[in-house]
């Protein structure tokens, strides 16, 4: 059997590599003249549904812009990928977060990490997270508590937590469509074996 001549061999290694090397360039590098930014084409995607082409382009927003933006388009694809149902994805995304963070990118990490516990089927994983003391309370946290809760059979803690969600909003369309989830899990906790106990010494708000 013939030997390979080395340098056949660095050629084909060169030959594998330059691909990558390019892609690398690409996701890095400057826009060329003309070339719609990753942020423009993750929006595009995301408004047609591609959810997982919307992540590529925030990491590639990612890899392009300053520290804080960095910050911003990787929280985004992390929302991405968790659109597109990939967890291991957005927890990805999230533990490449660099500090210094500021408070409300960490409380969204964490946000986000507990989604991504409730997409692998984990609620109480997802409740550990959101069950620090300095956790506030903002609409987003609630309403993802809230889906711990419910998927976790604590239908009254979840509708509970819900009210005191809608009480902190100020737009129509963030409430109805914190009033449609309710209604979807009361009417699914309904169908199934949730428990509807209030917990002790709840008040009757």
């Amino acid at each position: 059997m013939q030997a390979t001549h080395p340098s056949s061999t660095r050629l084909l290694f060169c030959a594998l590599l330059l691909p990558l090397l390019l892609a690398a360039c690409e996701a890095a590098g400057p826009l060329r003249p003309g070339q719609e930014p990753p942020e423009a084409r993750a929006t595009r995607a995301t408004e047609r549904g591609d959810h997982v082409a919307a992540a590529r382009a925030w990491e590639q927003a990612a890899a392009r812009g300053e520290a804080a933006a960095r910050t911003t388009a990787r929280l985004a694809a992390a929302r991405a990928w968790l659109a597109a149902g990939d967890a291991a994805g957005a927890e990805r995304v999230l533990n490449g977060l660099k500090p210094p963070l500021t408070p409300g990118e960490d409380l969204e990490r964490t946000r986000l990490l507990a989604e991504v516990a409730l997409l692998r089927g984990d609620p109480a994983r997802a409740l550990a997270l959101l069950q620090d003391p300095a956790t506030p309370p903002t609409p987003t946290v609630a309403e993802t508590r809230a889906r711990a809760l419910f998927a976790s059979n604590r239908v009254v803690e979840a509708t509970r937590t819900m009210i005191v969600r809608e009480r902190q909003l100020n737009d129509p369309d963030a409430i109805s469509a914190g009033r449609r989830m309710l209604l979807a899990e009361l009417r699914r906790a309904a169908r199934g074996s949730a428990d509807f106990t209030a917990p002790a010494g709840a008040d009757a708000t």
